[in-house]
């Protein structure tokens, strides 16, 4: 809202009253002045030559008197003109008499525009007291930072100055229709030799001149691999790289201008722009090339055990070791490499003395008896058998099997895709991950990524499956062991049997057991049909098999070989599946229509009540099957007794709902119970956990 002095506007109309009366008047005196003017009797011919000259001059003064009449109209406007900007402006302006600082004025990055000049210094101090004095002037170039603390740089803002510099603008003139900003910079207390001095030392540091990266090695003559005695820890040669330094140019004027400008508006963070030219980056493979040979691990027949290829010694420092030295130097630092014999991860002798001669763990399923189904279980099985992964190396089963097809062999099969039922290519391949898995916990290896399926499956008890959908879900997992392990898979008839072989150091007992924490009943729902339907369905018959769902939770307990004393206990896994209803047939009997008595005479008829169109009896609900016990897993050494303790909390966290590739036949009830020691055995040996 604007408003208006009133001393102001009663002045510019006394003003505009004053213009108008000065013009009235010479009006009104032009006009009597020819007004005044009589008729003169008729002259003799020498007075009409002196009447023709004083007509002459009549006329020319009345030119001159209309000439200016009209300037001072014109005069008359403008200053009217005038008069009404005037107001407008006074209308569109805040009077410098109100007491208030003028609108759209800043300062310290505060709108003081419109306050009293208390109100102002509150604004101020509220917005200053928590910065200047408390806070760092936080000055960047590239990777250096410096702080300037209030300590040193004394930092003390004079408010009251600062507020009487906005109010006063505006008030002696000069005004701009625009925002204006009051440098507090007058008003602010600042150490700037100090600030300065900071600075120029950020401008030594970033003042030097490019030189280029250097390498050589020492001694220069390389040992014959193919003849020196290996010894992987003799230095044979020393390679020194001497990193180069850029170029940069950095204008501490522009910096110290820079923070100025920024404790101007209150801001305390401020970022240097400094050019860089940078020497040319080293070509490690190139590098690598020159001085260093790779190690190469032996092979092994994963069938006939046989060593198909022999290891071969590396030289020098490792490509990942040289790559992380040089990347990680600075500008100007010498790194120093020793080069080395390297022995290869896997030898020969380790192959055929050390490697593969424990079972760490087995499980087996059992497969369902349709074609499509074990066909690609099969497939799978096969692609798998055999695999070696090395000690921290990641498996990824999607990686390994890759992406079904039916080029490759594999069938399309009815199976869940999340809560859809549909046709997929290479439905059953999730048994083979989830038989690969349980293997893995009960190895105690490090599981990096499982899924479970939407319903519980048949093949495995809830809470031990891993769903694998290609591009999607995976099963991966790391050999957290010191030494590489194999996987063999097998398939004979219809059981699928996975091991994990490798070298046992554990000194404790891994047992996996779960425990169901919540059971989610599923519902009959009812289709309604026609008696003459076409899929000939009879009432009660069972279109959609019903899978009770489950939250279960998985552990791990780890028991010592030596005393039976219990390690550790902890959750790996919770798993979480959905219910799926039971959809059974309800046939719709139509009302049948009642006979109509014709009566002997005419007379009115009574109305009479016909049947109601409910069915003469409903279809009774189809039983829930009654879950059979479900196996859980065995301990790897039998000799110690499972421990009965079990956790003392359940975790909350929820599985990512995942594709299923499951047979469609409902899964039994997981047992609640702790495994006991002769259940696991019988169930590990003889494959029942596979239902």
């Amino acid at each position: 809202m604007f408003t208006i002095n009133k001393d102001h506007l009663d002045e510019t109309r006394l003003d505009l009253g004053t213009a108008e009366g000065e013009v009235s008047g010479a009006t009104q005196r032009l006009s009597v002045q020819a007004a005044g003017a009589s008729p003169r009797p008729r002259s003799t011919p020498g007075q009409r030559s002196n009447s023709a000259a004083r007509r002459k001059a009549t006329a020319e003064k009345k030119k001159k008197e209309k000439t200016l009449i009209i300037t001072l109209c014109c005069i008359s406007a403008v200053l009217l003109i005038a008069a009404v900007i005037g107001i407008i402006s006074l209308i569109r302006s805040d009077s410098p008499k109100d007491g208030l600082i003028q609108k759209n004025v800043f300062a310290a990055g505060v709108d003081l525009g419109g306050m009293t000049p208390e109100q102002a210094k509150d604004a101020l101090h509220q917005a200053t007291d928590s910065t200047f004095s408390k806070l760092d002037m936080a000055v960047t170039v590239l990777d250096t930072q410096i702080l300037l603390s209030p300590k040193d740089t004394g930092a003390t803002l004079n408010v009251d100055a600062v507020v009487e510099a906005a109010y006063n603008y505006g008030r002696n003139g000069g005004q701009s229709q625009g925002s204006y900003t009051v440098s507090i910079l007058p008003y602010l207390s600042l150490d700037t030799e100090y600030i300065q001095a900071e600075l120029r030392k950020l401008g030594v540091q970033y003042s030097t001149t490019l030189k280029q990266t250097t390498y050589s090695v020492t001694p220069e003559t390389r040992p014959n691999l193919s003849t020196e005695q290996i010894n992987t820890s003799t230095v044979h040669q020393t390679l020194t790289i001497n990193m180069g330094t850029a170029e940069y140019n950095l204008n501490i004027d522009a910096l110290y201008q820079k923070v100025l400008d920024n404790y101007n508006i209150n801001i305390f963070e401020t970022v240097g722009t400094c050019t860089e030219i940078a020497p040319e980056p080293l070509d490690i493979d190139a590098l690598f090339a020159q001085f260093c040979t790779e190690a190469v691990s032996a092979e092994q027949d994963p069938v006939t055990k046989e060593i198909t290829k022999n290891e071969v010694y590396g030289y020098g420092v490792t490509k990942e070791a040289l790559r992380s030295a040089i990347e990680n130097a600075k500008y100007g630092e010498t790194v120093t490499l020793d080069l080395k014999y390297i022995q290869p991860e896997i030898t020969a002798e380790m192959l055929l003395k050390d490697y593969y001669k424990d079972v760490l763990s087995h499980y087996t399923t059992t497969v369902s008896t349709d074609i499509a189904w074990s066909t690609n279980v099969k497939l799978a099985c096969e692609l798998l058998n055999g695999t070696i992964v090395k000690s921290g190396e990641e498996f990824s089963f999607n990686n390994l099997i890759g992406e079904p097809t039916v080029r490759d062999g594999y069938f399309a099969v009815n199976t869940y895709v999340g809560k859809s039922y549909r046709e997929v290519v290479g439905g059953g391949i999730g048994q083979v991950a989830s038989t690969l898995y349980n293997c893995v916990i009960q190895s105690d290896l490090e599981v990096l990524e499982r899924h479970t399926h939407s319903y519980a499956p048949s093949f495995v008890a809830a809470g031990f499956d891993a769903e694998v959908y290609y591009g999607q879900l995976d099963f991966r997992f790391r050999n957290s062991t010191e030494q590489p392990i194999r996987i063999d898979a097998s398939m004979v008839g219809n059981k699928l049997t996975i091991s994990i072989i490798g070298t046992d150091t554990r000194d404790y007992i891994v047992e996996i057991y779960y425990t169901v924490d919540k059971t989610k009943t599923p519902a009959t729902v009812y289709n309604t049909m026609s008696e003459d339907n076409p899929g000939g369905y009879k009432a009660g018959d069972i279109l959609v098999q019903p899978i009770t769902g489950y939250d279960v939770s998985t552990y791990i307990r780890r028991t010592s070989k030596d005393t039976g004393a219990k390690i550790s206990e902890n959750l790996i896994a919770t798993s979480c599946y959905s219910k799926l209803d039971q959809v059974v047939v309800k046939i719709d009997v139509p009302p049948t229509e009642p006979p109509t008595e014709v009566p002997s005479e005419p007379t009115t008829l009574e109305p009479t009540v016909g049947p109601t169109n409910a069915p003469t009896s409903a279809p009774t609900e189809a039983p829930t099957p009654v879950p059979t016990e479900e196996p859980t897993f065995a301990p790897t050494e039998a000799s110690t007794p499972a421990p009965t303790e079990e956790p003392t909390s359940v975790p909350t966290e929820a599985p990512t709902d995942a594709p299923t590739d499951a047979p469609t036949d409902a899964p039994t009830e997981p047992s609640t119970d702790a495994p006991t020691q002769e259940s696991t055995e019988m169930d590990a040996a003889s494959g029942t956990d596979a239902e």
